[in-house]
């Protein structure tokens, strides 16, 4: 979680220094914000994805099973995996 973390971490700071180096100094503005944007909905959606899978796969005393655990951690691995394939193949 700590390596998690700090990756995170990193990029969030990093990108509007980035988003400020590729875009008009009259977009600046309205480039930073839709990105602040799509963060929090993205933020809110993998959540929300996360707390439906793991509440479809509790145990019986009310805690998530390994299952469920694995298979959150597997969409949001295919998630961000078809997310940076499509960013780089738009690259090219």
């Amino acid at each position: 979680m700590f390596v998690f973390g700090v990756g995170i971490g990193t990029t969030y700071a990093a990108m509007p220094g980035l988003i400020a180096r590729s875009v008009a100094t009259e977009e600046l503005g309205s480039a930073v914000s839709f990105n602040q944007v799509l963060r929090t909905v993205g933020g809110s959606f993998g959540s929300a994805i996360s707390a439906a899978i793991l509440s479809a796969h509790l145990a019986a005393d009310g805690h998530p099973t390994a299952r469920g655990i694995g298979l959150v951690l597997g969409v949001g691995a295919a998630g961000s995996a078809g997310c940076s394939s499509r960013s780089l193949s738009r690259r090219s």
